[in-house]
């Protein structure tokens, strides 16, 4: 473990954070060992009525009950299942944590607890394709789950900086975001993490994620596998558009994972698909309803001759309210040149590089003819660099997005369109 000074005041604040439960505690001491029963679950459970009581109301909400009445905890763990059990049981026993506003961060109420409920998804379902010394999926979903409870010490800190952290990626000299935090407090949000898991007894195996989760491949080697898993799931969760404030800005993936992981660009466009459809399914009986963007309807044509890559950005566009009647879908700008003919389009997004012919040849038939060239387009490239985006915007293009896309990123690409 490398030696970490943190200054005495913001240790101070860490002494002052509320408790995280025994029971919480004990669940996780239980889901991180491989041969557990699913009685101890239920024993630990039962000797906390809060817990019991929040238990039975999110087994008998429309998305778990299947139409049945959940009357004890044994049903209410077979339907939910020990990995969304530990992340109520978490959030319900230490919401003060979670849920508080991040104003440092420049985080709303609620954000982290998002955030880390999506990589805690991402954290398991990454898990299940470590090559080798594949770790407990369930203690991959508790670390995903805790990865960044640093931040909710941290963050009154960092108010006064956060102007500053919003330059992160953009004029800070490649500079990363917790080398920012620890410029402006001394720290940073995986040290404080640390420290506060210690203080609250968590197993060790739970320690390196929250420590590493941003610098994998300085974890002790007994331990990568699930710091890695955290590490990608995390970058995953904000791949969605839900990450804390202006901490979307920055996370460099460590391009050590794929001594890891058998995985290619597909798999991670699948994941983050997977992922969106699982917080989709649970968010309102967990979270409660969110606020949703309201989009006027409109006909969207996406060109791009990836399948998985269509089907990433149409996900994204119903996430952000929009409906399956109104895509179109075209794997070349042949096809689209061909739907644009038998179809009203009110948006165009195009991929760049694809076969027969590609988005900048697309773009430019689409805007030397009058009755196309007020489509709005929206191009997605790989290369995402300034030169690319000043020429692609001489072209007419609309917005320009770099790969991989969030949810996020189409919601404001096509306000006001």
């Amino acid at each position: 473990m490398d030696i970490m000074n943190i200054p005495e005041h913001i240790m101070k604040r860490i002494q002052e954070l509320p408790m995280v439960s025994d029971v919480a505690v004990r669940l996780m001491d239980i889901i991180s060992t491989e041969k557990h029963s699913l009685q101890q679950v239920i024993d630990v459970i039962e000797h906390d009525v809060y817990l019991t009581t929040r238990l039975l109301r999110i087994a008998n909400s429309a998305a778990f009950a299947r139409g049945q009445s959940i009357s004890t905890i044994q049903r209410a763990v077979v339907n939910l299942g020990e990995d969304l059990i530990m992340g109520i049981a978490v959030g319900a026993c230490s919401g003060d944590v979670f849920q508080k506003e991040l104003k440092g961060y420049d985080g709303s109420t609620g954000a982290l607890w998002r955030h880390s409920l999506l990589t805690a998804f991402a954290a398991k379902k990454i898990s299940e394709l470590v090559v080798k010394n594949p770790p407990n999926s369930s203690l991959a979903y508790t670390a995903g789950l805790l990865h960044d409870i640093g931040m909710a010490a941290l963050s009154e800190f960092l108010e006064q900086g956060s102007k500053k952290l919003n330059g992160v990626g953009n004029d800070e000299g490649g500079k990363s975001y917790v080398d920012v935090e620890q410029e402006l407090t001394g720290t940073d949000h995986t040290e404080l993490g640390y420290e506060i898991a210690k203080n609250w007894q968590l197993p060790e195996e739970l320690l390196y994620p929250i420590r590493y989760h941003h610098e994998p491949s300085k974890a002790p080697a007994e331990h990568k596998e699930i710091v890695y898993c955290v590490h990608l799931g995390d970058i995953l969760a904000r791949c969605t558009g839900f990450g804390v404030g202006n901490e979307n800005l920055s996370m460099h993936l460590d391009s050590e994972y794929v001594d890891y992981f058998n995985l290619n660009r597909d798999h991670l466009d699948m994941l983050i698909v997977d992922i969106q459809d699982e917080f989709e399914r649970v968010r309102e009986s967990i979270l409660g309803p969110m606020e949703n963007e309201v989009v006027d309807h409109k006909t969207i044509l996406i060109v791009d001759d990836s399948k998985t890559a269509r089907l990433v950005i149409k996900r994204c566009l119903e996430i952000a309210g929009w409906q399956d009647e109104y895509f179109l879908e075209a794997e070349n700008g042949i096809e689209a040149i061909e739907f644009l003919g038998n179809h009203p389009v009110d948006i165009i997004f195009t991929d760049l590089n694809m076969p027969r012919m590609g988005g900048e040849q697309l773009i430019k038939l689409v805007k030397s003819k009058p009755e196309f060239q007020n489509i709005p387009i929206v191009a997605i490239s790989s290369l995402n660099n300034a030169a690319k985006t000043e020429e692609l915007k001489l072209l007419g293009v609309k917005t320009v997005l770099g790969k991989p896309v969030t949810p996020m990123d189409i919601v404001n690409s096509i306000k006001g369109m």
